[in-house]
């Protein structure tokens, strides 16, 4: 966020809009889905140990891109939503497959276009 010089911390969020319209889409299609907070980081696969304080404080998931997507779209004053998929966890150890990733995720694909 220092490149846009703020005398604060600015915490960009998803457009409210989109995501009441994205869980209108998910129950419409009867789509499993969890709305809350993201970590977005640089370092994806972190040491798990250190992922145990992010879900303390409520955090569902760890993605790279969703932070700066919310931040430009601010800067610009435009709408911007990010859907994820849980492909794997860290805290049980388990992953989908790259076969399982190809075809589970179909859902999330008919909610996004939905909205679009």
């Amino acid at each position: 966020m220092q490149q846009y010089k703020l005398p604060g911390t600015f915490c960009p969020i998803a457009d409210y809009e989109l995501v009441h319209k994205a869980v209108e889409a998910a129950e419409k299609i009867g789509a499993k889905y969890a709305v809350g907070n993201v970590f977005s980081s640089d370092c994806f696969y972190d040491d798990a140990s250190s992922l145990k304080e992010w879900d303390k404080m409520g955090v569902l998931a760890v993605e790279m891109e969703a932070a700066g997507l919310y931040a430009i779209a601010a800067r610009a004053g435009k709408q911007a939503l990010t859907i994820c998929s849980i492909s794997d966890c860290p805290f049980k150890e388990t992953a989908l497959s790259a076969e399982e990733r190809q075809t589970k995720f179909t859902q999330m694909m008919e909610v996004a276009l939905s909205i679009a």
